[in-house]
This record gives structure tokens, C-alpha cells and sequence, in this order.
């Protein structure tokens, strides 16, 4: 029984490595900017948020 468990530990951690291997193989693809990056900020509704009252 120790064996058995042996060898599908051992098959999990090759499968394992293999597929972490195969996921480097593709190119990676470039960042996409964010929307709230190229949009402008909208104004503030509450008026001016750093006013010390």
C-alpha cells in the first residue's frame, strides 16, 4: 500500500512540473490599461474633501 501511494505522489509531482513547464511556453500578452486609468476623474459631489472643519 505504501508503495502505491508512493508512486501516485510521485506521478502527481511529475504531471505537476510537466504542466508548469508547458505554461511557460506561451508568449505572454501585454498589459491592457485599466478604464479607470484613461478616463478622467469626475468631480467630487460633496464639494472639497480635504477642508479641515
Amino acid at each position: 500500500m505504501a508503495i502505491v501511494l508512493a508512486l501516485l505522489i510521485i506521478g502527481w509531482l511529475v504531471a505537476f512540473a510537466v504542466g508548469a513547464q508547458a505554461g511557460f511556453e506561451t508568449p505572454l500578452e501585454p498589459a491592457q490599461p485599466s478604464v479607470q486609468a484613461t478616463q478622467p476623474t469626475t468631480a467630487n459631489p460633496y464639494g472639497n474633501s480635504a477642508s479641515a472643519a
